[in-house]
């Protein structure tokens, strides 16, 4: 073992040249090496380990992962199989599994650890945290820890390369007599250079504070700032994640995304948690999301430039009519049919450009689609007035208003239920003509829910209201 000099600290170091990979496979020669777990080191380690000769199988469970696997070279049945199986079957089990996996899984694997056998972790988070962890390995097993510096990407990068990745190895249960031979023969079989020597407990220690802490820390502030040039930028940033490094970053990001299998404190961080292990989850989320968006954005801009156009169209009418335009009960069931035709918008479809593309809440574009819609449609009420007052209702009534002979009151009645319809089927139309940029029927067609509810709105309730008051 050499010694070497690190800023003043004396490490022990294992080498390549002082233990070869010849005397690794000499020292595993009978040994079965089951690699529990195929995301983040899963892949880098067990390849390498396949590559540079030594009897190794994986343990997944069925999913993409296990398709990620079959498609890397690994034969089910053969040299894949579920997680029980390949405890089963292996004399040394490296846990590969994130933390929170490791324990959810440890009854399925403390069953299958046999006298002689190695547990073997490249993190030693649940080994010095057992008493919370529950993962408390037997007294007859070895249980050693290779940690490579790096991901389990660069890991195999390097080894493609003809290079090695540090690593640093601790025993903490020698039962065999054989543990430091077992874990510097694994360390160079997985494609390690130099392996320093080190505890469960400085790893996870040197981990939460160096790793987590200074340098999480360090890349959570260049997030940070990645955050507010994107958001200055317009953008809405989102972030996922599932360990406890994640979590800062997912409760500063405007929306963090975990999964169940995540650490309590990743899914307490997190606004959405998938129970799926599939990504297009979100994409079937965003796109639901941005229809109920977008339903809400006609829900309230029909509403508002509705009523307040109304309101113009009242305002006007009281200035220049003897009468009132329409009787309040008359105005109070305009306003109930109509918002029974709104019922239907949020079963209603979205135009796909609309959907294409990400949506900011803009209550600015709401105000000045009501103060330009309002008088629009407020011109055409005018022109109802005068058609009915000057031409409608003279013809029917044999005069104008208030001239003799003629009926005031049917005069009035007629000109009520004129605009009543006239309202009604204009409030009813601008629902389609709101609802799509595009041209309504033709390039845009409301939902059947939409279809119908306003047609029921024109056709019967119209007719039975109408004829009332007539």
């Amino acid at each position: 073992m050499a010694v070497m000099n690190f800023g003043g600290v004396d490490e022990n170091v294992v080498t390549r040249e002082e233990f070869p990979l010849e005397k690794a496979r000499e020292v595993l020669k009978d040994e079965v090496i089951a690699v529990i777990g195929y995301g983040v080191q899963g892949p880098g380690q067990s390849l390498n380990l396949r590559d540079n000769g030594f009897n190794v199988i994986v343990g997944q469970r069925p999913g993409k992962t296990y398709d990620k696997a079959v498609a890397d070279g690994w034969v089910p049945g053969e040299t894949l199989f579920g997680i029980e199986e390949a405890c089963e079957r292996a004399t040394i089990i490296q846990v590969l599994l994130s933390d929170a996996a490791q324990i959810e899984c440890w009854p399925r694997i403390k069953k299958y650890l046999t006298p002689g056998k190695a547990l073997y972790f490249s993190h030693g988070f649940a080994i010095t945290y057992k008493e919370r962890t529950n993962i408390i390995p037997p007294a007859d097993v070895d249980v050693i820890l290779v940690a490579p510096k790096g991901s389990g990407t660069s890991l195999r990068r390097m080894f493609l390369q003809g290079r090695g990745l540090n690593s640093s190895y601790a025993i903490f249960q020698d039962a065999t007599g054989r543990a430091w031979d077992r874990v510097i023969a694994l360390g160079i079989g997985v494609g390690s250079g130099y392996l320093f020597e080190t505890t469960f407990k400085k790893e996870v220690y040197s981990d939460l504070t160096g790793e987590r802490g200074t340098l999480m820390g360090a890349i959570q502030g260049l997030l940070l700032a990645q955050y507010e040039v994107l958001r200055e930028n317009g953008h809405t940033v989102g972030f996922m994640g599932d360990g406890i490094n994640d979590a800062s970053a997912m409760k500063e990001a405007d929306v963090g995304i975990s999964v169940d299998t995540a650490v309590d404190i990743a899914k307490e961080s997190a606004d959405i948690i998938l129970l799926e292990k599939d990504l297009m989850v979100l994409e079937q989320g965003v796109i639901e999301g941005r229809k109920i968006f977008g339903n809400i954005i006609k829900y309230i801009k029909m509403t508002a430039s509705s009523n307040f156009g109304n309101m113009l169209s009242v305002l006007a009418a009281s200035i220049f009519l003897p009468f009132l335009p329409m009787l309040p009960i008359q105005i109070l069931v305009l306003n109930l049919i109509y918002d029974i035709s709104c019922i239907s918008i949020p079963w209603d479809n979205m135009d796909p450009e609309f959907l294409k593309c990400p949506r900011k809440w803009d209550s600015s574009s709401i105000g000045k689609f009501m103060i330009w819609m309002g008088p629009v449609s407020s011109i055409f009420d005018i022109i109802t007035y005068v058609i009915l007052y000057f031409v409608i209702c003279p013809a029917v009534c044999g005069g104008s208003f208030g001239a003799p002979g003629v009926n005031s009151v049917l005069f009035m009645a007629l000109f009520h239920a004129g605009w009543f319809v006239e309202s009604l089927w204009s409030q009813t139309l601008v629902i389609h003509m709101i609802r799509t940029p595009k041209v309504p029927f033709i390039q845009s067609r409301a939902s059947l829910p939409v279809l119908v509810i306003t047609t029921i709105a024109i056709t019967m309730i119209a007719i039975i209201t109408a004829n009332t008051f007539w």
